[in-house]
């Protein structure tokens, strides 16, 4: 094998990994918490039908949430992100969540806190602002809490994604990713984000 040859298979081997190191990374809080899940099934009273008929499905890709219930008015122990100015960049059929980080510190910007399934929930885009409720993640409970804190998010390190469907890992039904092009101060749980300014579309690279 010529030295190009070589170069060019390690260097599309290396854009695959770094795709899904990127969605890892998105996803990282959900398999985190999932494993406290998993542990407490397994230790949950036996299935007394451990062998039941499978029932057929007519749709073999449905939508996990077709009809979902409208978002959850918000949280009064919470701190709130407001995005402002975001035009059209939404659509008014889809729905918006966001995780931010800063060292040990994880946030998750949301209609709802994370619950068994640690799917987020979004907040369905309507009028010209939307308010997402902030949590972060205690990660001695492997639970999700109300934020009322102070941190500065870094550059880059705050993400509002745009989904088709109500709840998501952060992958299923994925439209787009915005991260924070400046720093973003969360003041005692709360921030205001000029999404045509602070923001920016960050495309992944294709395999």
């Amino acid at each position: 094998m010529g030295k190009k040859e070589f170069f060019m298979k390690n260097t599309i081997k290396l854009k695959a990994i770094h795709r899904i190191a990127a969605i890892l990374r998105i996803a990282g809080i959900i398999a985190l918490a999932a494993v406290i899940g998993l542990s407490m099934t397994a230790c949950g009273d036996p299935d007394p039908n451990p062998n039941p008929s499978p029932s057929p499905n007519p749709n073999p890709n449905p939508n996990p949430n077709p009809n979902p219930s409208p978002s959850p008015s918000p949280d009064p122990a919470s701190g709130k992100l407001t995005i402002t100015n975001f035009g059209s960049t939404f659509s008014t059929a889809n729905w918006v969540f966001g995780i931010g980080s800063e060292d040990e510190l994880t946030l998750v910007f949301a209609s709802a806190p994370p619950g068994n399934d640690r799917l987020l929930e979004g907040v369905k885009v309507s009028g010209s602002t939307i308010t997402l409720n902030v949590y972060y993640m205690d990660r001695s409970s492997q639970t999700f809490e109300p934020y009322t804190g102070t941190v500065t998010i870094p550059s880059g390190r705050l993400r509002i994604q745009e989904l088709n469907i109500f709840k998501s890992d952060g992958r299923d039904g994925f439209v787009s990713e915005h991260r924070n092009s400046a720093s973003v101060i969360i003041t005692n749980g709360n921030a205001t984000i000029s999404f045509s300014t602070q923001m920016q579309e960050y495309v992944y690279e294709d395999d």
